[in-house]
């Protein structure tokens, strides 16, 4: 996952991103990363059940789920209703971010929100990369 793991005496661990030594994140990166791990269950779920087959050009070749709204919009649209937003986070085993059990009832609100809200389909890699993005 393009990263470099130190090892520090106390055995600890630390991952650094080579990616994005170069390439700033951006000031939001950790917070929209917890939020898309945290709804991986239902992307994964309309993977499973559904036919992978590009909504645009009917390629059964490397089918992404897509959101229809975006994420971004769904995510800014949950964030409003929200009084606090967690902004510490532990690090999941794609070398990302998840929620901290103290954040539980946050992640569980999303996980709702997402379900209730998102619209997804299949498109495969280049019709997904070329759709009009905001």
């Amino acid at each position: 996952c393009f990263e470099i793991d130190l090892i520090k005496s106390n055995g600890d661990v630390d991952d650094i991103s080579y990616r994005y030594c170069i390439n700033e994140r951006c000031e939001n990166y950790n917070l929209n990363s917890a939020l898309r791990y945290t709804i991986e269950p239902q992307i994964q779920e309309f993977r499973k059940n559904t036919l992978l087959i590009c909504e645009f050009c009917n390629s059964k070749e490397n089918i992404h789920i897509d959101h229809i709204i975006l994420f971004k919009t769904l995510a800014k649209d949950f964030l409003k209703t929200q009084k606090e937003i967690p902004s510490d986070f532990d690090d999941n085993e794609y070398n990302g971010c998840k929620f901290k059990k103290e954040d539980e009832n946050f992640k569980n609100q999303w996980f709702d929100y997402h379900k209730c809200n998102a619209k997804l389909r299949c498109l495969c890699c280049k019709c997904n990369s070329q759709r009009p993005k905001i």
